[in-house]
C-alpha cells in the first residue's frame, strides 16, 4: 500500500470575528505529494467524508461522528459507500465499540492507522471500548491500555501539542495470517496438486474479510473448515478471494445444513 499522509493540527489558530467571538479551530494541512495520487483517488462524496472524519479526530487518528452529521456537513447522502471506499483504500480503519457488559454498541474510525485493542472512549454519552476480533475476553475484563478518552461529535477538540503526521505500514494481522495458513493447509490436503504457498496478498483479502466485512474469526475458521470438508465447496473455494466473495453463500449453506440435520454448536 502506497504511503499516505495529512498533517492534522488542533487548537493554535485563534479566529477573531466582528462580533467579538474567539473561535479555535481544528485544521488539515496537506502536502502537495497528496495531490500526486491521493486527490485522483478521493474524488466527490470520498474526499468530503475523508475530510469530515479527519476534522472530527483526536490526536492519534481516532474518529467518532454521527451519520447524519456527516450528511449534513458534506451535503452527500450516500456517505456509507464512500466510506466503505475510505476503508478499501486505507485511508479509514474500523472497529466495533463495546460496553462494559461486553455489548456491540457503535463503530469507531482511525485515520491511516489500524485500531488499539481496549482503547476507551465515551461515544453517545456511554463508555465503550476498542475490543479486536481475535480477542475473546470482553472488554470489562482486560486491562484497559489507556485512559478514557474523548470524541470529537459537534464540536473541535482542544489539544495544545504539536501537529501530528500519521502514516502507517500494517495491512493484516497475525490473526489473518493464521487463518490464511489453514486455509492453504486444508486446501494440500484435499488435493495434493496445490503447490503455492501463501502470500501478504492472501493475508491482505483475509484482513479485508474481517475488518470490512465485518466477520469475527471464529465464523471465518468454521467456514473454512467446513467448505473443505464439503464436497462441492472444497471444489470452489481454492484461494482467499474466493472464500471471500462466496462467504455470504457459504454461511447460508452452513445455516441450512445445520437447520436440516439438527446440528448443535457448542
Amino acid at each position: 500500500m502506497e504511503e499516505k499522509e495529512i498533517t492534522i493540527a488542533y487548537g493554535n489558530e485563534i479566529q477573531l470575528t466582528t462580533s467579538g467571538l474567539k473561535n479555535k479551530e481544528v485544521f488539515l494541512k496537506i502536502s502537495p505529494a497528496f495531490r500526486l495520487k491521493q486527490l485522483k483517488e478521493l474524488k466527490g462524496s470520498p474526499l468530503s467524508v475523508f475530510v469530515c472524519y479527519a476534522l472530527h479526530s483526536d490526536s492519534e487518528g481516532y474518529t467518532w461522528v454521527d451519520d447524519s452529521t456527516v450528511k449534513k456537513e458534506t451535503g452527500f447522502y450516500r456517505t456509507r459507500e464512500a466510506r466503505q471506499k475510505l476503508i478499501q483504500g486505507g485511508y479509514l480503519y474500523q472497529e466495533r465499540l463495546y460496553d462494559e457488559k461486553g455489548k456491540f454498541r457503535d463503530w469507531i474510525y482511525r485515520i491511516f492507522q489500524p485500531c488499539e485493542n481496549g482503547r476507551c472512549f465515551k461515544v453517545r454519552g456511554i463508555q465503550q471500548y476498542i475490543r479486536l476480533h481475535e480477542q475473546n475476553d470482553y472488554p470489562g475484563k482486560t486491562p484497559i491500555q489507556a485512559k478514557c478518552e474523548g470524541i470529537i461529535e459537534e464540536e473541535p477538540i482542544f489539544i495544545k501539542e504539536k501537529p501530528v503526521s500519521i502514516v502507517t505500514n500494517k495491512k493484516y494481522t497475525e490473526k489473518d495470517k493464521e487463518m490464511t495458513d489453514l486455509l492453504f493447509t486444508l486446501m494440500k490436503e484435499n488435493y495434493s496438486f496445490i503447490k503455492n504457498e501463501p502470500c501478504e496478498k492472501d493475508y491482505c483479502e483475509m484482513n479485508r474479510l474481517s475488518r470490512i466485512d465485518g466477520w469475527d474469526y471464529k465464523q471465518i475458521e468454521y467456514i473454512i473448515r467446513w467448505s473443505q470438508q464439503d464436497e462441492f465447496w472444497r471444489q470452489n473455494i481454492r484461494s482467499v478471494s474466493k472464500l471471500r466473495k462466496q462467504f455470504s453463500q457459504l454461511v447460508i449453506r452452513v445455516k441450512e445444513n445445520i437447520k436440516k440435520n439438527k446440528i448443535t454448536i457448542i
